[in-house]
């Protein structure tokens, strides 16, 4: 399907995010009851070093996953939506038991709807009326 890589997109990031909140999650367990390793010291400098310092406030964070989201969204949007609603309206416009004009009235929508798809349904559309046209009235 022409939406599977976009929606595999959207979904790998927030398990991603899932998985990294977790491990940091895990990051702040307390240390052995043994005295500190110079490997633990190094791994907990490193995992507190990871978060930028202006990311470290409440605030700050929460506007991140605000923004973060947004994009999410944004994207589910124009890369996945966008694309099945001009597919949607183009299989309504080629099936439905409807008139030339308002099939090509819902072809034009499609179209409207994400332009980059439209030169295959265009193609779809040409290809139909070419098997259509001997049965075709003026």
């Amino acid at each position: 399907m022409f939406d599977t890589p976009a929606t595999a997109l959207q979904w790998v990031l927030p398990v991603a995010w899932a998985a990294g909140q977790e491990t940091l999650a895990r990051s702040t367990v307390a240390p052995p009851a043994q005295p500190e390793s110079r490997r633990w010291r190094a791994l907990s400098g490193a995992r507190e070093s990871r978060v930028p310092p202006a990311l470290r406030g409440v605030a700050a964070r929460s506007a991140a996953v605000a923004l973060a989201s947004l994009v999410l969204v944004a994207a589910i949007y124009s890369m996945t939506y966008r694309p099945f609603d001009a597919a949607r309206t183009f299989a309504t416009a080629l099936y439905a038991p409807i008139g030339l004009d308002e099939r090509l009235d819902l072809a034009r929508q499609s179209f409207d709807a994400f332009p980059a798809m439209a030169s295959a349904t265009r193609l779809r559309m040409f290809l139909t009326v070419d098997d259509m046209w001997d049965g075709m009235s003026a």
